[in-house]
């Protein structure tokens, strides 16, 4: 393929804008058969496993995950590369899903029992620790799942100088609603968003973080709680989410979903889903809209 580098993440971009998945993979396949450097590798990899999980094509997904990571440890990549085939979340819901949580389970011990946090890796350490700890609430295996989140608030103590340490801080908190949703702990869910509310207003008065950031935390810690029908609740947090960042559209399609549901101003719910679909593409829009509408 005479294609440079440069050539193939813009296409994969303009792909990505217009939501053909299908043709980035195809892309990325014929790419990887090129003489390519490591970095070269590791990004077209890294981006075809994630178009074949996000199109649920697991089996796929999970035998290209599987040969990147073997290729990523045989050519003695930086521990952070290595981390970070890995550790992406809805990748690993790919072996959830085709039943090989277990084998997940094999490579994940072994990695963190192989590769110790330090300053350069600590990032791709918590996304891995954060995937792992998600995944385990979904398969029901509670005690992995706690486990995990106690590995998260260990590694972020690790350096009090951490300066994601504050933001880290309250991702640990929307994983651990996320536990609380996969235990249908509802009780439990209203106490911890209270306190995390608290928190994601105090980074915000303090500007402790840019607006897409804050944004983002205001959405994945009102996720749970709309998942588990709390919906009052959420709505408070995904319009905090939208005030920051107008153009977060799974904020902007969670809120008028939960509108919908509780019989709330559905003329509000329309202009949202319309505004919703203004800002991504069509194919990741009705997919969403799927998800959270039943």
């Amino acid at each position: 393929m005479n294609y440079s580098f440069e050539q193939i993440r813009f296409q994969v971009e303009n792909y990505t804008q217009e939501g053909n998945k299908e043709a980035i993979i195809d892309l990325l396949t014929a790419y990887l058969k090129s003489n390519l450097n490591d970095k070269e590798r590791v990004w077209s990899w890294w981006h075809l496993v994630d178009n074949l999980a996000m199109l649920r094509r697991c089996s796929e997904a999970v035998e290209q995950q599987e040969a990147f990571l073997q290729w990523a440890m045989s050519s003695n990549l930086a521990s952070q590369d290595i981390l970070e085939v890995m550790n992406d979340g809805t990748q690993a819901l790919c072996w959830l899903q085709i039943n090989r949580l277990d084998d997940w389970i094999d490579i994940f011990n072994q990695l963190t029992n192989n590769i110790k946090p330090n300053q350069e890796n600590r990032l791709a350490y918590f996304y891995y620790l954060r995937t792992a700890a998600r995944n385990f609430s979904t398969a029901t295996r509670y005690k992995l799942a706690e486990d995990a989140i106690a590995k998260l608030k260990k590694l972020v103590l690790s350096d009090v100088n951490w300066e994601q340490k504050t933001w880290m801080e309250i991702e640990i908190v929307a994983v651990e609603l996320n536990l609380l949703e996969a235990k249908r702990d509802i009780n439990k869910a209203l106490v911890v968003a209270t306190k995390v509310k608290e928190q994601i207003e105090t980074i915000e008065r303090l500007q402790l973080a840019n607006p897409q950031k804050i944004s983002t935390l205001w959405h994945n810690n009102a996720a749970p709680l709309f998942r588990l029908g709390l919906y009052s609740e959420a709505e408070l947090m995904f319009r905090r989410a939208i005030a920051l960042n107008p153009q977060n559209w799974c904020a902007l399609a969670f809120l008028a979903v939960g509108l919908t549901k509780i019989g709330k101003n559905r003329e509000e719910s329309a202009k949202l889903l319309a505004k919703a679909a203004s800002v991504t593409n069509h194919r990741d829009y009705e997919a969403l809209l799927a998800r959270i509408s039943c």
